[in-house]
């Protein structure tokens, strides 16, 4: 039994918590799949969804995204890493 199993048999809220967090992480997935995404329109997007800050953070932790700047004083972007690439996030804000 793995840990998200024991969180869903214990309470409807818990049960939610997991759910959420899995819908995040498919919006992320889905929204870097196509290459880097300016940071601050991610971050506005995730706002219009209801996605709260802390879980958007954790969610760009699991999928192994990163920020960086794209250009020459260029803007800050998320993407995804490759499988095989195990750095933290640079940044989890703008």
């Amino acid at each position: 039994m793995s840990a998200d199993d024991v969180l869903i048999d214990s309470t409807p809220r818990a049960q939610a918590a997991v759910e959420k967090s899995t819908e995040v992480c498919e919006w992320l997935r889905d929204l870097l799949k196509a290459g880097p995404v300016e940071a601050r329109a991610m971050w506005n997007q995730a706002k219009d969804k209801g996605f709260g800050e802390r879980r958007v953070k954790t969610a760009l932790k699991i999928i192994n995204a990163t920020c960086e700047v794209l250009g020459y004083q260029g803007k800050w972007h998320y993407r995804l890493l490759p499988e095989s690439d195990t750095r933290e996030p640079s940044c989890t804000s703008v």
